[in-house]
C-alpha cells in the first residue's frame, strides 16, 4: 500500500511470491492446479496493474516466458 496505494482498488484478487511461499509452508497447494493458478494470477495482476512500458510489465513477460515450460510440465 505504501508503494502503490491504488493497487488494491485495481487488483481485486492479489497474490505474490511471499504469500505463495507461506502457502507452500502451510500445505495449501494440495494440487498442482492451485499452484499454477496462483502463478498465472500473479502474472495477470502484474500486467493489469502496470503499463506495458514499465520494467515490471516487461520483467513479468520475461519471467513468464522462462517459467512457462515448467508450468506446462506441471499441468501434464
Amino acid at each position: 500500500p505504501e508503494v502503490a496505494p491504488d493497487y488494491y482498488e485495481i487488483i481485486k484478487d492479489p497474490i505474490d511470491l511471499k504469500t505463495m511461499q507461506e502457502r507452500v509452508s502451510h500445505g495449501y497447494y494440495d494440487t498442482i492446479q492451485k499452484f499454477v493458478d496462483d502463478i498465472d494470477r500473479m502474472f495477470k495482476n502484474c500486467r493489469s496493474y502496470n503499463k506495458k512500458d514499465t520494467v515490471y510489465f516487461k520483467m513479468a513477460e520475461k519471467l513468464e516466458t522462462v517459467i512457462k515450460p515448467f508450468l506446462d510440465q506441471l499441468r501434464e
